[in-house]
């Protein structure tokens, strides 16, 4: 596996877009059609204590990476052998880590009083194994470009767990359904890139183990803390609400989440790789920095402002009436949610540029905020509260990323906010044309007519100004690319 002369910007990082932004939106169809169906099959419990279990085997997944992942996309070209030894401590680290989480299952279950997942955890830990090694080779893949091959295979990973889950789900297999679709999931991506790549793992040393763990302490600690502020609402709600409820707010966050998870896993995984390049060019980087936030804050400003907008009447259409607790806690995940993304490209520059150090401690300060905050919102009101902390857990941990990011690229706040502007237009313009249109709809209206047509006055609202706003930063950011391509090819 060759990755040297890959990473040439310009036209390359533009098609790379596209091609990953239609396979990963074609995952995301897939994604949102499956839930719209198996929402009326799969009860609040069922996605409960499944939730439950997925945020505790997430946790561990990203303990037993010990940092690799993040090492790979940051660190100098590697080789063929060098990823090998990689390869090889993530599965022993996995197999280590899932052998622990499968024992520690009925402990587990007493604390977070779910008979279930005395099996289930032990059933699930093997996704520890397999997606740590896939998190390393999808690393590979994305430090050598190889995005649109990556994207392809998360295709048809969606899509065979997609099939997995509704065939179980039909035969009456409960929360098992979305159990075994993970782990199917889990055992597919990591047996398809490993296909791809042809990797031979190597048997790693203990010298091997403590070289990882110097270089990618930051990254592992960083990621700990991450996944603990990450699912930190998911298990308070668990330990003080029960399955049904958090059933329902692990459904809203899915939702919210869809779109900008999405748009932001698309765009960082084609654009981390040139980030890593520009780090000796600070105008280039400050340029580049600017444009990704500017994009992304648009392209998810649409999506999330509508749902927001129209949550009352796209729960009861899309998900049924059993799930009309969600609308609450779901208005105010979506405004979480935009926050988070704007979060993305910060982290990627602060990252690259070995501000990992001070990121961890950013990352260990949420992680008492975050519970506390879950804890009393949860108490309080339930899993409404818990998306409201959802919000100032997001903006706590935004903040100081953001403030290095800025620091690291010679950003000034007035330029960071201002690339926000148009996309608070966006969100203003969708939110006052459905509100205009809630007054002039007549009640007599069938809920599916009401919510098209909220739904398509918000989107022509909101999509013409993303447009217009949209192709000064693609004329600049191709530019931009183009001018590093001539200045590389020079250099040559």
């Amino acid at each position: 596996m060759s990755t040297s002369g890959q990473k040439t910007p310009g036209p390359s990082l533009l098609a790379g877009l596209a091609w990953t932004s239609a396979l990963r939106w074609a995952a995301q169809v897939v994604a949102w059609s499956s839930t719209l169906i198996l929402v009326r099959v799969l009860s609040p419990t069922d996605y409960g204590v499944v939730a439950v279990a997925a945020a505790v085997i997430a946790w561990v997944t990203g303990l037993a990476d010990l940092g690799l992942s993040g090492s790979i996309q940051t660190a100098e070209v590697q080789s063929p052998e060098a990823y090998g030894k990689m390869l090889g401590q993530s599965l022993t680290s996995g197999l280590a880590f899932a052998g622990f989480i499968a024992v520690l299952g009925p402990f587990l279950a007493v604390i977070f009083k779910q008979d279930s997942l005395r099996l289930l955890l032990p059933v699930m830990s093997l996704c520890i194994l397999l997606d740590g090694v896939r998190a390393v080779l999808s690393s590979i893949m994305m430090r050598s470009l190889q995005n649109r091959s990556l994207a392809a295979l998360d295709l048809a990973r969606s899509v065979s767990q997609t099939l997995v889950v509704f065939a179980c789900a039909i035969m009456g297999f409960g929360f098992w359904s979305l159990a075994i679709g993970q782990v199917t999931a889990s055992v597919l991506g990591a047996v398809m890139i490993q296909t791809k790549l042809r990797i031979k793992p190597s048997r790693p040393t203990l010298a091997q183990f403590r070289a990882s763990l110097v270089r990618g302490k930051h990254f592992m600690t960083t990621g700990m803390m991450w996944q603990t502020y990450v699912n930190a609402d998911v298990w308070v709600l668990g330990r003080v609400l029960g399955p049904a409820a958090v059933g329902a707010y692990s459904l809203a966050r899915t939702l919210a989440s869809m779109p900008s998870d999405k748009i932001v896993t698309v765009v960082t995984g084609v654009t981390n790789g040139y980030i890593a390049d520009s780090k000796s060019d600070r105008q280039a980087l400050k340029r580049l920095y600017l444009s990704l936030t500017h994009g992304i804050s648009l392209i998810t400003a649409l999506p999330l402002a509508g749902l927001a907008a129209t949550a009352d009447l796209a729960v009861p259409v899309l998900l049924g009436d059993r799930w009309i607790v969600v609308v609450a806690p779901l208005r105010c995940l979506c405004v979480g949610a935009f926050f988070w993304s704007l979060n993305s490209a910060a982290f990627q520059v602060a990252a690259n540029a070995e501000k990992i150090h001070s990121l961890s401690i950013s990352s260990a300060a949420a992680v008492p905020f975050s519970l506390v905050a879950y804890y009393v919102g949860a108490h309080f009101a339930g899993t409404t509260g818990a998306a409201a902390a959802y919000i100032a857990v997001v903006i706590f941990v935004a903040t100081p990323v953001i403030v290095l990011a800025n620091q690291t690229s010679r950003t000034s706040w007035g330029e960071y906010f201002s690339a926000h502007v148009d996309a608070a237009k966006i969100i203003v313009l969708v939110v006052a044309s459905t509100s205009a249109l809630r007054l002039v709809i007549p009640p007599t209206w069938p809920m599916p007519v009401k919510l098209g047509t909220l739904a398509l006055g918000g989107g022509l609202a909101g999509g013409w100004p993303i447009w217009r706003s949209s192709m000064p930063s693609i004329v600049e950011l191709k530019s931009m690319l183009l001018a590093r391509v001539a200045r590389k090819r020079r250099s040559e």
